[in-house]
């Protein structure tokens, strides 16, 4: 009980500490390829510069592909970014990565761009003992009984099978107990959405109610975007669907909102603003446009 603890502890001071980087990654990112196709339109070198932070980008946290795919499509259609100058940005990110597929091959003894433990994750996500949140799985025991981490057992099991066959194993379980509990799946699936946008307060009580109130901030600020037809509104809107779709499927933790940090800052930023009387008679959404951060 006292490891449990201890070990939640530090999962929570590890989770605050990740945060900033886990967002400043993902906005600099947007930030990186809007001023590489369209600040520097007709050079070469930004685009590298594209590719390169994406594949370090990616290696850093894999997650980061559900915000870079959206990124990518609304470039190419918003912005019309030539599908050519897109796909030199794409190959300089793969070679970025091909030391980590090298390794991979060498290593594990299987090709991979992004580090794979999927089939772990939905595994102890989806089982009889599930709780929504990694800190309800903790404390009600049901990581012990399920993770290796926790588990000698199935610690045993990856020693025996390697990563990748242990990976692909849990996948095979965790589906398998999706089919056969499909009422308890969708209730914890539900509940796990809920979680991403309201996390669970256990354990976090004073940083999980601020983030309520920038959730609920952000929604209304985003919906005040698309009223007043902010280009970037779509972009947003659309990173708001895509990337947690994922997450709805394991286990709800507060880091894995972090990447999304900046998109709630910035709607709930945009209402805040509203509240203020206009400047120069314009709404807030054209002087956007005029200072070019809503192009």
């Amino acid at each position: 009980r006292r490891s449990t603890r201890c070990w939640g502890y530090m999962s929570q001071v590890h989770s605050q500490l990740e945060a900033i980087p886990s967002a400043t990654v993902s906005l600099a990112l947007c930030l990186l390829a809007d001023w590489a196709f369209q600040a520097a339109p007709r050079r070469g070198w930004p685009v590298v510069a594209m590719g390169c932070g994406a594949g370090l980008a990616l290696l850093l946290n894999p997650s980061l592909i559900l915000l870079l795919i959206p990124l990518m499509a609304w470039l190419c259609i918003h912005r019309r970014v030539p599908l050519a100058r897109m796909g030199r940005a794409l190959a300089v990110a793969a070679l970025v990565s091909l030391p980590w597929v090298v390794r991979n091959a060498a290593v594990l003894g299987e090709v991979g761009f992004i580090r794979a433990n999927l089939g772990l994750e939905l595994y102890v996500s989806n089982n009889d003992c599930a709780r929504p949140s990694l800190t309800r799985n903790l404390t009600s025991g049901c990581l012990h009984l399920t993770h290796p981490n926790f588990n000698l057992d199935e610690a045993g099991l990856v020693a025996q099978l390697g990563e990748p066959a242990y990976n692909r194993s849990r996948l095979r379980l965790a589906l398998q107990w999706m089919r056969n509990h499909p009422g308890a799946f969708l209730r914890l699936t539900a509940r796990r959405a809920l979680e991403f946008w309201f996390p669970d307060p256990h354990g976090f009580r004073p940083f999980a109610y601020g983030i309520w109130l920038m959730t609920a901030l952000s929604f209304i600020g985003l919906w005040q975007l698309e009223r007043d037809k902010v280009p970037a509104a779509r972009l947003l809107w659309t990173l708001v669907i895509v990337y947690p779709l994922l997450f709805y499927l394991i286990q709800s933790a507060m880091r894995y909102r972090y990447p999304m940090f900046w998109v709630s800052l910035l709607g709930a930023g945009y209402f805040v603003a509203t509240l203020r009387p206009r400047s120069a008679g314009l709404p807030v959404g054209n002087r956007l446009r005029e200072t070019g951060c809503g192009a």
